[in-house]
């Protein structure tokens, strides 16, 4: 900041206040434009400019990183402790920070489920928008089409990198592509199916777990009459070849159609024999392990939800 020497605004009063001044009807005196009264500053800086420091710095010490030119050298903990939380976020080495730092924007750790259905549900518009043979779309399109929300899916993409273009929208095929090996569905995962009753032979049969990346290859029951019935592209096996059914079908996802009672008993045989990963559509919650994930779908419990919407 250029500090200047200037007159004050009301110097122009001083007659009628202080004895003695001459009278100049409130008008200042005719002089050079340029010129100056004694004892006046010329109009230049009070300190030179080679004296001019910020404020964290002292005689010879460098500025340092640019957190430093914000918070001092000693990161804002000179005299109080200051916000820890706002001083780690000025230390890391930001794209505001430091521009020139920015890289490739890498996959979140942590995905939560929701944001993952949406992916889903993302993907699944972008195959109809593929049968259309639609080459671009803009999220706000998208999203009046399939009643979604725009900033919703800008929000969801933007985890995962930068895919559309401002003012252009979203290349189809590219983003499809990469929401497809995103959620996995680059490969084949097979599933089997444990309890062959009226759930599990429906299941079998769904075209929605025998397309694209999904195929039902095995199916076991405890129940004599169902065992070497063939269903689709297997036989029904007893539950207790669940191992051998696991390792010779190469099966990844095993899938629970059985009552209650017997879910966990089947859940942990799923686990013990190789299974990575379990959906239950029993009506009750299993306990799990680390390392293979579990969900549970209970329908009733969406049928009790509008019910309460009906009341």
């Amino acid at each position: 900041m250029h500090a200047v020497a200037r007159r004050h605004s009301a110097d122009r009063r001083l007659h009628r206040q202080v004895r003695g001044l001459p009278e100049c009807g409130g008008r200042r005196s005719a002089r050079p434009r340029h010129s100056r009264r004694p004892r006046q500053p010329a109009r230049r800086l009070l300190l030179p400019a080679g004296d001019l420091r910020p404020l964290h710095e002292g005689r010879g010490a460098p500025a340092g990183r640019p957190a430093d030119r914000h918070l001092g050298p000693c990161g804002g903990r000179c005299g109080s402790p200051g916000n820890a939380r706002a001083r780690s976020l000025a230390e890391r080495n930001s794209a505001v920070a430091d521009r020139e730092d920015r890289g490739p924007v890498e996959e979140p750790e942590e995905i939560s489920p929701l944001t993952l259905n949406r992916l889903s549900f993302y993907l699944r518009c972008l195959r109809q928008l593929q049968e259309e043979r639609v080459k671009r779309i803009s999220s706000q399109d998208l999203a009046g089409r399939f009643n979604l929300s725009a900033t919703q899916i800008r929000k969801d993409l933007a985890q995962f990198g930068e895919f559309g273009i401002r003012g252009v929208g979203y290349d189809v095929d590219e983003l499809a592509d990469h929401l497809n090996q995103l959620l996995g569905l680059d490969r084949r995962h097979a599933m089997l199916i444990v309890g062959m009753g009226n759930l599990g032979s429906a299941l079998a049969q769904y075209l929605g777990f025998n397309y694209g990346a999904f195929r039902v290859v095995a199916g076991v029951d405890r129940d004599p009459a169902k065992v070497g019935r063939s269903l689709g592209s297997f036989v029904v096996r007893p539950v207790d070849d669940l191992p051998a059914v696991v390792r010779e079908s190469g099966a990844e996802i095993g899938v629970l159609a059985v009552p209650a009672e017997a879910a966990q008993e089947n859940c942990d045989r799923l686990i013990k024999a190789g299974i990575k990963a379990v959906l239950n559509f029993a009506p009750i919650r299993l306990k799990g392990i680390p390392g293979v994930p579990l969900k549970n779908v209970d329908l009733r419990i969406y049928l009790e939800e509008l019910a309460f919407f009906l009341r």
